[in-house]
């Protein structure tokens, strides 16, 4: 039998998924007690620990320059673009230059770059999609902005692959929507 393909909403507050079960029904892959979604939030404890989701959020208030939020509002995007700029000025947490000209997220002594802490949020949505359908799922539909240019959307399959996840294809979230009222 071949892996599952879920749809995974990577959205910049909250990711969820979804899967279509034999019947044909479209079926939202719980999250954890009865929510459906996971909070986009990738954190480092004190301990250098890696946080996803709400564990990341609990610390959010206490611990915010090791706590990013809002990390897929630049995926994709040069360091000199005016949304990393933005970002920049009202983020606790620190983003600098890398070696090409692409932002990395600095937290404590560990650095990131935005497909990686995208692959951090895949990675715990395709585990708990995973344990809720009693299989390995290694590949998903995901979908992202209708604004998102062909970097971002590569970055997308990038982070993906960070995380050994098949991404099957990358869809604008409007597409996905009318795909879904069609079906």
């Amino acid at each position: 039998m071949t892996s599952p393909i879920i749809g995974i909403d990577l959205g910049t507050t909250n990711c969820c998924a979804a899967w279509v079960t034999p019947a044909g029904e479209v079926r939202l892959i719980p999250y954890r007690d009865g929510s459906f979604t996971m909070p986009s939030i990738f954190a480092l404890d004190e301990q250098d620990r890696e946080l996803v989701g709400d564990e990341a959020k609990r610390q959010a208030q206490l611990n915010p320059h090791r706590t990013v939020q809002g990390a897929k509002r630049i995926i994709g995007l040069p360091f000199d673009d005016h949304v990393v700029t933005q970002m920049r000025e009202y983020s606790e947490f620190e983003i600098r230059e890398g070696a090409f000209g692409e932002p990395e997220i600095v937290l404590g002594t560990r650095t990131y770059s935005c497909e990686e802490i995208s692959a951090r949020f895949l990675r715990a949505i395709v585990d708990v999609a995973s344990r809720h359908l009693g299989t390995v799922v290694s590949r998903a539909v995901v979908t992202v902005p209708a604004y998102f240019h062909d970097r971002q959307r590569q970055a997308v399959h990038e982070a993906g692959r960070k995380m050994g996840l098949d991404v099957v294809r990358v869809i604008n979230a409007p597409t996905a929507a009318a795909l879904a009222y069609g079906a």
